[in-house]
């Protein structure tokens, strides 16, 4: 008979660090229950928060997905509820939890979405400040890859300016 395995639940106080930026944690954490602020460079004075994600999201999937250290610090914005899906874990935690399945992409889909969205924000801008024909004169290779890049962006992700 096989051995389920479980995924760990973890509960952490307001201001509990779940991860650190630079742990090899490779562990996904989906939120059951409250709410959790992504930091970059967390506790420096270079400190950014990137999003606050709550029940129904996931944390650490970066990670995860690519065995490599973590790259933000996620921090408890009050008592929260995360189930810990390990490479162990994974295949049983998603066979006793099929819709989780969907949940994840979708989630990971809106992510990619919304980081879309801000990356070419920032290129607009960007090019509003720059000298488009020195641009196209100096470095012809990457204004045109920055070209079939918004194409691409436009296509997939159905992203307007």
């Amino acid at each position: 008979m096989d051995k389920k395995i479980q995924a760990e639940e973890r509960t952490y106080k307001k201001g509990d660090i779940i991860y650190r930026e630079g742990d090899m944690d490779f562990s996904i954490y989906d939120i059951l229950w409250g709410r959790v602020a992504v930091y970059v460079d967390y506790g420096t004075e270079k400190e950014t928060l990137l999003t606050e994600v709550g029940g129904e999201g996931f944390l650490g999937m970066v990670g995860f997905l690519e065995s490599r250290p973590q790259n933000t610090t996620a921090v408890a914005l009050e008592k929260t509820v995360v189930a810990v899906i390990t490479f162990d874990s994974f295949g049983a935690y998603f066979q006793q939890r099929p819709a989780k399945v969907l949940s994840i992409m979708q989630y990971m889909s809106s992510r990619m979405r919304e980081l879309t969205k801000g990356y070419l924000a920032a290129c607009h801008a960007l090019e509003e400040h720059a000298d488009e024909e020195v641009v196209k004169e100096k470095r012809p290779s990457l204004y045109n890859e920055q070209l079939r890049l918004y194409d691409k962006i436009f296509g997939f992700f159905g992203v307007k300016e």
